[in-house]
């Protein structure tokens, strides 16, 4: 799997946050403690499986916000892909994901 970017929206402690990887081969995510790194990484998993370390789905919506989002798009075997996870608060998680025809 080669992550190609992704956007988050009132995500953990993501407003709004877009990062594109193309063209990097390696990336390191450095910052103080509390800086919101493992939020990336955890915004990457919830996109793709759906689980995360918070208790109550909804705690993944920032404070104030009624619905998060992280946008995903990866490359597996040379075939892009993008997946979509949004969730509205106290409703169920929705899933979108697409394959771009090559």
């Amino acid at each position: 799997m080669i992550p190609r970017s992704l956007t988050l929206r009132n995500f953990l402690s993501y407003r709004n946050a877009s990062l594109d990887f193309r063209g990097l081969q390696l990336a390191c995510i450095c910052g103080p403690n509390g800086a919101g790194k493992s939020s990336l990484l955890e915004a990457m998993a919830w996109a793709v499986w759906g689980q995360s370390r918070v208790d109550n789905e909804d705690d993944l919506i920032q404070t104030g916000e009624t619905e998060a989002q992280v946008s995903f798009i990866l490359e597996i075997h040379g075939q892009s892909y993008r997946i979509i996870r949004t969730r509205h608060r106290n409703q169920a998680t929705h899933l979108e994901f697409q394959a771009q025809i090559q």
